[in-house]
């Protein structure tokens, strides 16, 4: 028989926190639905990367439900990314979503503190885009704003 000793003596107890603080979105996943009356979603691990909470974690998840696209279509235009239709593809071996290229991408993360089970819990209202560059790329004179709407603003990501 295997064992396993967990020492929680040092463990601190949640606590959550609120307000927009800056945040590197780790990874995006592509999760199928368990069944045929759930939807598909998007499941959004970010970071926190700067300030008293940095390295905090946060969770949003947007559904593909046509009651709920709100949100997602909402985050993608806070971001820049938003088109009348986008595609989104993922790697089918990890589900992680590689277009568009989400990963790495800095924001700001809308929190907030919930409620689950009668417990305290951390909300990720949404997310707001920064203006700093993606990790590893340096940030660009001019953005690239300008460079859209010299050419009718339209996006495509296939």
């Amino acid at each position: 028989m295997a064992r396993v000793t967990v020492d929680f003596s040092d463990v601190q107890d949640f606590e959550p926190f609120e307000g927009e603080h800056p945040v590197l979105i780790e990874k995006v996943e592509y999760v199928e639905a368990q069944s045929e009356d759930k939807y598909d979603y998007l499941s959004w691990e970010l970071t926190v990367s700067d300030g008293e909470f940095k390295g905090r974690k946060g969770w949003l998840n947007t559904s593909f439900s046509p009651k709920a696209l709100f949100k997602l279509k909402e985050v993608l235009e806070n971001l820049g990314l938003y088109d009348d239709e986008l595609d989104i593809d993922y790697d089918e071996d990890t589900m992680l979503v590689t277009t568009p290229e989400l990963s790495g991408l800095p924001a700001v993360g809308v929190f907030s503190i919930g409620s689950y089970n009668n417990k305290p819990s951390l909300n990720v209202d949404t997310l707001i885009s920064s203006d700093t560059p993606k990790q590893g790329e340096k940030k660009e004179k001019g953005a690239s704003k300008k460079k859209d709407e010299k050419s009718g603003g339209k996006k495509k990501f296939k």
